[in-house]
């Protein structure tokens, strides 16, 4: 039988049996689980550089560009404007932009150069903005998060909780794995999908310097450590007195980032190769493409077959 504890958390279940000093550090309850390697996938990421509303302007004015150059080239020729729209729907769709940047010089009005001139400079503004933006989206990594809180991770996730035996949040789990040492923690959460649900400082310095384990942003809760004393102890007046003046003097926070100074800053790599889930969407695109080509093409062969 002991008269006094060192520090413990403060909890209803131990204020019944034991009295407690007043609180000396509090302490924060996370979620630690191993990163993820794969990034999320983004198929409209080439669409980031600009935003909707750009997007839809750069198309107003390419396709009024398109629409003037048709009218000029049937106007001369005095043709039906009927004809017009087959016409507009192949500028649009056989690669418009090098067909209007190549009718610079074949127009011989004054009026459609100068359209022409300040079309392609603005093109040219657009195109610069949008590879410098898409360079700076390259260049940065943004892995996938699997879960921002403890909520997210039980409902949301395949993650499962683990916790060390003798962890008060035993209770609030209905699938729980509890381990007995932090090091049997660490190993479960590198090797499956286990976030640990518990204070960081009690695994903080086996994964100090280990880049694969993230904390959850949101963690779950704070609770107030404090020293335990017997209900039959002469002096705890005494020994409360002498750590609130610790603790004014700041001597607790400064011997807990002593000793448990927090993670490791990583460094990020210097280059970061282009992923799969950014390049997606192009593919998608040009592969569907490819196909819708072949079938039509098919079609025409067919259909050309039976009218000849």
């Amino acid at each position: 039988r002991a008269d006094i504890s060192s520090a413990l958390s403060m909890t209803g279940q131990r204020s019944q049996h034991v009295k407690f000093s007043p609180t000396i550090v509090r302490i924060q309850k996370d979620v630690v689980y191993r990163k993820l390697n794969q990034h999320e996938t983004n198929f409209a990421f080439y669409l980031l550089p600009c935003s909707i509303e750009v997007w839809l302007c750069i198309l107003v004015i390419s396709l009024t560009v398109i629409l003037v150059k048709v009218l000029a080239d049937k106007s001369p020729r005095k043709k039906h404007l009927t004809t017009c729209v087959p016409d507009f729907a192949n500028e649009v769709f056989l690669c418009w932009p090098i067909i209007l940047h190549g009718s610079l010089n074949k127009s011989i009005r004054f009026s459609m150069n100068l359209i022409f001139g300040i079309y392609i400079v603005f093109s040219m503004v657009i195109m610069v903005s949008y590879e410098s933006k898409l360079t700076s989206l390259l260049s940065t990594t943004k892995s996938k998060i699997p879960f921002s809180s403890l909520e997210e991770m039980l409902k949301k996730s395949e993650f499962l909780p683990i916790i060390i035996q003798g962890n008060n949040l035993h209770g609030i789990f209905k699938n729980v794995v509890k381990v007995k040492t932090p090091e049997k923690v660490v190993e479960a959460i590198y090797n499956r999908k286990f976030g640990f649900v518990g204070s960081l400082l009690a695994i903080q310095h086996l994964i100090r310097d280990n880049c694969s384990f993230v904390v959850a942003p949101q963690y779950v809760g704070k609770y107030s450590i404090a020293i335990a004393y017997s209900k039959q102890f002469a002096y705890i007046d005494y020994f409360n007195s002498k750590l609130s003046l610790l603790k004014e003097c700041g001597i607790f926070s400064l011997q807990l980032q002593r000793f448990y100074p927090g993670l490791g800053s990583c460094v990020e790599k210097r280059f970061n190769p282009i992923t799969f889930g950014q390049v997606i969407g192009p593919l998608i695109l040009i592969t569907s493409g490819i196909i819708l080509s072949t079938i039509i093409s098919i079609f025409e062969l067919i259909v050309h077959k039976f009218v000849k």
